[in-house]
């Protein structure tokens, strides 16, 4: 990508990341996010450009943590892949864990169910059949168990279980996933704890979407 700023030129490779950009804004994922979380005026970066900048990083092909997300989109055009008035040092831990507390109060996977039931339904991407399968995330360090106590949220558990990483020596996260229709489009996605049984997680998981479709329907 080339921008021209008086005299003086500025190229940057965009590389895959225009085209999921172009996703999320033909999906209207911001727009979406918007509706359903607080905007904060004195914020410079909303959940609104935060999400799609953490999607953008996510299929960034690294494995960097949330502190180094600036430095990741130091070389990259913000501007025009967020559509926000924002910079890459904008982009650092502060700001995005703002915004990861705001998915955390709302419901991550009642966001992601909202939000993926939107885009399914206004582009007629719903089928009858549904798939179910869940994998295993690994994680590095202790990790000890959010109590709930003093105002904190209670977590999932990240503890040692079955593990599809073949890593069975450290703690896990266990993610949930059903897709939908001839896309296998995702619509709903559950976090449990590291030591969550298939059958519970299966079952538990394929009830929710049900639910969940069902209130919007009503």
């Amino acid at each position: 990508m080339l921008e021209v700023a008086d005299t003086h030129l500025k190229t940057f490779p965009m590389d895959h990341n225009g085209l999921v950009a172009a996703i999320c804004k033909d999906f209207q994922i911001a727009d979406r996010i918007d509706q359903l979380l607080p905007v904060h005026d004195a914020r410079v970066v909303s959940p609104r450009p935060a999400v799609v900048a953490l999607i953008l990083n996510g299929l960034g092909f690294t494995n960097r943590r949330l502190y180094l997300t600036s430095k990741f989109f130091a070389s990259k055009p913000v501007e025009r892949l967020l559509d926000a008035p924002i910079s890459a040092q904008d982009l650092n831990d502060y700001a995005l864990g703002h915004a990861l507390d705001d998915l955390s109060a709302y419901g991550v996977s009642r966001l992601f169910g909202t939000v993926a039931f939107g885009i399914a339904l206004d582009h007629n991407l719903l089928g009858t059949l549904a798939h179910l399968d869940s994998t295993s995330i690994s994680v590095s360090g202790e990790y000890a168990q959010a109590s709930g106590e003093d105002g904190e949220p209670a977590t999932i558990h990240l503890t040692h279980g079955h593990s599809k990483d073949k890593r069975p020596d450290l703690k896990q996260a266990v993610l949930s996933l059903v897709v939908n229709g001839p896309s296998q489009m995702p619509i709903w996605m559950d976090a449990l704890d590291g030591n969550s049984s298939p059958p519970m997680s299966i079952s538990g998981s394929r009830a929710c979407p049900k639910r969940f479709r069902r209130r919007r329907n009503a």
